[in-house]
C-alpha cells in the first residue's frame, strides 16, 4: 500500500487539482509521482481522465513560458495519450501515421519526432504487419485505426498491450506443442454431433475453440464427461462468478471465476497434484487481451484448453479480440456448437434467435420471463426501471431485488449508467444516506471496472461494500471476498446498480431490465442488444424508448472492428 506521505506530496504538486486525483496519479504513476510530474508535467496524461488541455494547463503552471507546444516531453505524452483513446475502443495497434495527424491537430510542430522519442522511452513500441493483417474496413479517426491501405503499415501500441498479445500466442503455441496423451489412453467418444466433434478435437490439440449460439451446458457437460472418461480433474472458468446454474456438471469438472483462479494462483495456493489437465472457459469473447494472456499464461504445460465463446455477441469491454482474433488465424481447431434447438421453445431464446438473424420477433410470453415496457422518453425510462427492480420483478416472479441487474448502452445521459444508479441508491436505500466521505458506502452495491489480479479483482464483477474504513473497502462478491485499498477504490470501483451492456459482457443473473433511451440510439448495435437480451436466465424486461433505431440498429450489419496484431502474431508462428 503507498504511503500516505507520497499521496499528499503529490497533492502538492497537483495544487489546485480535485483531491482524488492525487491518489490516481500514485495508483498510476507510482511512489516516484511527485518527482515525475515535477520533472515531466505532461506524465499527467497517464492518469485516466486528465486531457491535453488540462496537462498543459499544469504544464504552464509549472514551467512558465518554457512551457512549449514542441516540448518533447509533451509529444510523448500525447503518443501515449493518444494510443489510450484508441484502447478504450477496443484497439491494441494504431496506424502510425494516423496518430502523427492526430499530433499535428494536438498542435505539435514535428510529430515525427514525437514519435520517435516516445519510441525511444519504450512504452511505445512499433510494428509492421502486410496489409493482409489488417482489416477491410476501418475508420477515419485515430482511436478508429484508420485507413490500411498501404502494403506494409507501420503501427504503434502501447507496451503492455503488446506483451499481452505476445503472451497469448507463446502460451497458445506452448499449449498446442505440449498436449499429453491422455492418462490410460484415449478415452472415446461422448455423446454425439457437437459435444462429439467437440471431444475428438480434444484428443489431438492442447487448445480448442468453440462457437456456441446460446446457454453453454451442454458443451460443459460433455467436457466434463470426457475428463472424468480420462480420469483427469478439469475446471470450468467462467469470466465472473454471475453465471446461469448448472445442472449435471461431472464431479471431475470444478467451477471457478476468474477472480478465484488467479486470487489462487498469485496467493502459491496450487496443489500440483490436483492441477487441472482440463480446462473450459466460456464466455471467452469477454475476456480482453491482458486477461486471456494472464489466464493462458498460468495454465500448465500440458493442459488441454478449450475456449468457448459467441462471436455475435459485444467483444471484450477492454483493448484486444483475442477470441474473435484466435478463431480467425487458423492456428486452432475450430468447432461450431449446434444451436439452441428446442431451447428456441423459450421466449428468450426465441428472442436472441431473432436479434441474430437481424430481426425483432414478436414474442408473445403468458409466464413473464419476457416483458417490453415501452417510454415515452429518457425521464420516464428512469421510472419503469425503478419500479420494475423495487416492486414488479420481485412481487410477481420472486426474485429478489439484489439478483436483478440493469443494463443500458452508455454511462451518460438520463438513462444513462450514472442516472440510473443515483435513482436506484435513492430507491432501494432509502433512508440510508451516503457517507460522509465521496465513494461507496456499506450497503452499496459495486462493479468493478480494471482487472487487477494481484488484487483480487476482474473487470464485470459485482458485489457489495460490507466494511468501509480509512484504509478502503471490504466487497463481498459471490464467491468471496476482496479487500479493495487507497487508490483501487477509485480506480476499480464503481456503483453497481446498473452498468453499461459492455461491462456485463461474460456475465448473467436471474432477472436483467435492458434500458434502451432514445438518447443512446447512436450507440445501438445488433451485437450491443443481443448481449443486453442473453444476460436475464429467468427474466428480462427491456424498457424501450429507442423508438425505430433499435429495429434498425439490429438489422444492419456491423461496420467496424478492431484492430490488432495478435491473429498476425498467430498466423506468424503456424505459417498460415
Amino acid at each position: 500500500m503507498v504511503a500516505q506521505d507520497v499521496i499528499e506530496a503529490t497533492a502538492r504538486v497537483l495544487d489546485g487539482a480535485p483531491p482524488a486525483l492525487a491518489d490516481l496519479a500514485v495508483a498510476h504513476l507510482g511512489e516516484a509521482a511527485p518527482g515525475l510530474l515535477r520533472e515531466d508535467p505532461w506524465a499527467l496524461l497517464a492518469v485516466p481522465g486528465v486531457r491535453p488541455e488540462q496537462a498543459d494547463a499544469f504544464a504552464r503552471a509549472q514551467l512558465g513560458p518554457a512551457a512549449r507546444p514542441g516540448d518533447p516531453r509533451r509529444g510523448r505524452g500525447l503518443v501515449a495519450w493518444l494510443l489510450e483513446r484508441a484502447a478504450l475502443d477496443g484497439h491494441t495497434v494504431v496506424p502510425a501515421r494516423k496518430v502523427r495527424a492526430a499530433l499535428a491537430g494536438c498542435g505539435v510542430p514535428d510529430p515525427a519526432a514525437a514519435v520517435a522519442t516516445a519510441l525511444e522511452d519504450g512504452r511505445v513500441l512499433e510494428f509492421t504487419l502486410p496489409e493482409a493483417a489488417l482489416p477491410e474496413q476501418v475508420g477515419d479517426a485515430p482511436g478508429d485505426a484508420a485507413g490500411a491501405e498501404q502494403a506494409d503499415e507501420r503501427l504503434l501500441a502501447l507496451d503492455r498491450y503488446a506483451m499481452a498479445e505476445d503472451t497469448v500466442a507463446e502460451s497458445v503455441a506452448r499449449l498446442l506443442a505440449t498436449a499429453e496423451p491422455w492418462p490410460g489412453g484415449l478415452p472415446g467418444r461422448i455423446g454425439s454431433g457437437a459435444p462429439a466433434r467437440l471431444t475428438d478435437a480434444m484428443a489431438g490439440h492442447g487448445v480448442v475453440l468453440a462457437r456456441y449460439a446460446g446457454r453453454y451446458g451442454e458443451l460443459v457437460r460433455a467436457v466434463g464427461a470426457l475428463a472424468q472418461a480420462a480420469a483427469v480433474p478439469a475446471a470450468l472458468i467462467t469470466p465472473t462468478a454471475a453465471q446461469e446454474p448448472l445442472d449435471g456438471l461431472s464431479d471431475a469438472c470444478v467451477p471457478w471465476s476468474l477472480r478465484r483462479w488467479f486470487a489462487e494462483r498469485a496467493g502459491g495456493l496450487r496443489d500440483a497434484a490436483s492441477e487441472p489437465r482440463v480446462i473450459v472457459l466460456v464466455e471467452a469473447h469477454a475476456l480482453d487481451v491482458a486477461t486471456a494472456g494472464a489466464l493462458l499464461e498460468s495454465t500448465p504445460d500440458g493442459c488441454r484448453v478449450v475456449l468457448a465463446g459467441d462471436p455475435d455477441q459485444l467483444p471484450a469491454c477492454g483493448p484486444g479480440r483475442a477470441f474473435g482474433d484466435l478463431v480467425e488465424s487458423g492456428a486452432c481447431p475450430v468447432v461450431d456448437l449446434d444451436g439452441p434447438g428446442d431451447g428456441c421453445a423459450t421466449p428468450l431464446a426465441r428472442l436472441a434467435a431473432g436479434v441474430r438473424a437481424g430481426e425483432l420477433p414478436r414474442v408473445e410470453d403468458p409466464q413473464r420471463r419476457l416483458v417490453v415496457v415501452p417510454a415515452r422518453h429518457a425521464g420516464e425510462a428512469v421510472h419503469r426501471v425503478v419500479q420494475l427492480v423495487t416492486d414488479s420483478i420481485p412481487r410477481a416472479l420472486g426474485i429478489p431485488s439484489d439478483q436483478v441487474q440493469v443494463l443500458t448502452p452508455r454511462h451518460r445521459g438520463l438513462a444513462g449508467t450514472r442516472g440510473l444508479n443515483a435513482a436506484l441508491r435513492d430507491a432501494l436505500r432509502s433512508g440510508d444516506p451516503a457517507g460522509p466521505a465521496p465513494g461507496p458506502s456499506v450497503g452499496d452495491r459495486v462493479v468493478v471496472t480494471r482487472t487487477l489480479p494481484g488484487a483480487g479483482l476482474v473487470a464485470g464483477e459485482t458485489g457489495v461494500v460490507t466494511l468501509r474504513d480509512e484504509a478502503g473497502l471490504v466487497v463481498q462478491f459471490a464467491d468471496g471476498s476482496v479487500e479493495v485499498r487507497g487508490a483501487l477504490v477509485r480506480q476499480a470501483l464503481r456503483p453497481g446498480w446498473a452498468i453499461s451492456v459492455p461491462r456485463a459482457t461474460g456475465s448473467c443473473w436471474p432477472a436483467a431490465v435492458a434500458v434502451l433511451p432514445g438518447e443512446a440510439a447512436g450507440s445501438l448495435s445488433r451485437a450491443l442488444v443481443l448481449t443486453a437480451f442473453t444476460r436475464g436466465v429467468r427474466h428480462l424486461s427491456v424498457v424501450h424508448a429507442a423508438g425505430r433505431a433499435l429495429a434498425h440498429a439490429v438489422a444492419r450489419e456491423e461496420g467496424r472492428r478492431r484492430l490488432t496484431r495478435l491473429r498476425h502474431l498467430l498466423r506468424a508462428e503456424y505459417g498460415l
